[in-house]
């Protein structure tokens, strides 16, 4: 998505939904509730934080993988 759409896209979505919404901050831990947008241009993997939390790290490389399913 074009870097200009990706911050009022998340704001909208936050305002519409139940869930917290927002566009993703490099190194932000992922939380319970908390849906985080890609940056523009940019894509989301996750990784192994120091404590052993589940943390977001933003790149504009291709990415690895396309499938994401959230464990129920």
């Amino acid at each position: 998505m074009p870097p200009a759409f990706t911050g009022p896209f998340a704001q909208r979505l936050n305002e519409l939904s139940g869930l917290t919404v927002k566009e993703a901050e490099e190194g932000e831990a992922l939380k319970p509730g908390v849906v985080l947008v890609a940056p523009g241009r940019g894509h989301l993997s996750v990784r192994r934080g120091r404590l052993g939390e589940c943390v977001v790290t933003v790149s504009e490389n291709r990415p690895t993988s396309f499938t994401v399913r959230p464990r129920t």
